[in-house]
């Protein structure tokens, strides 16, 4: 009985052979959501790619899925497509987030169009609103990728964003951004983040 306490696989070896043997369970897949919305700068410069929503998973109708509330429907990493993978670890008091979330994306007659892919990149505190991140977008509507470092995130909950936290291997944060421009056209005005939530899950830690 020792043995067999000590050693639980050694019968199921004997009946099924090395299949199924001790192995360990397969993590579940990374999934998440983000809704960002690009919108015209305080300056009044024009936004190029014109205020819009980017949402992962997309939707063609491109309303806000994703809130401070509601993690609306999730990319599942390697299903439909989509791609989702994710960090999530804590390193003290503070956790370092990282996240790529790519979505094949349609307009509203159904034709597929290029694929919305979000990378964003923190280190941030337990109920801080104030961490300073990146966000990289690319979309239909910028047609090349628009980044910004002066990205403002937070994942302290509040009266409109209730449901905001963060834990090792998962985060539900909001994010602000000024100057979201081309890097490779310094010439091109640039667009502001005036609003936007993610939520990612099953990260590594």
């Amino acid at each position: 009985m020792t043995m067999a306490r000590k050693f639980p696989c050694l019968g199921a070896l004997g009946l099924v052979g090395l299949v199924g043997g001790c192995s360990d369970p397969v993590p579940p897949a990374a999934q998440g959501a983000i809704s960002l919305h690009l919108a015209t700068p305080a300056s009044g410069l024009i936004c190029s790619p014109g205020p819009h929503w980017a949402n992962v998973p997309d939707d063609p109708l491109k309303p806000p899925q994703t809130s401070g509330d509601s993690g609306g429907k999730r990319a599942v990493d390697g299903e439909g497509g989509m791609s989702v993978a994710c960090t999530v670890r804590q390193e003290g008091d503070t956790y370092t987030v990282t996240a790529a979330l790519k979505s094949p994306a349609h307009d509203l007659m159904g034709r597929s169009v290029d694929v919305t892919s979000i990378n964003l990149s923190v280190k941030i505190k337990e109920d801080q609103e104030d961490a300073i991140g990146r966000v990289l977008l690319f979309d239909d509507r910028t047609q090349v990728s628009y980044g910004s470092s002066d990205c403002t995130f937070s994942v302290k909950p509040t009266g409109g964003a209730s449901q905001l936290a963060i834990h090792p291997g998962r985060a539900w944060g909001q994010i602000t951004c000024r100057n979201l421009t081309d890097p490779s056209n310094v010439s091109t005005p640039s667009c502001d983040v005036d609003r936007a939530f993610f939520v990612i899950e099953n990260c590594q830690q």
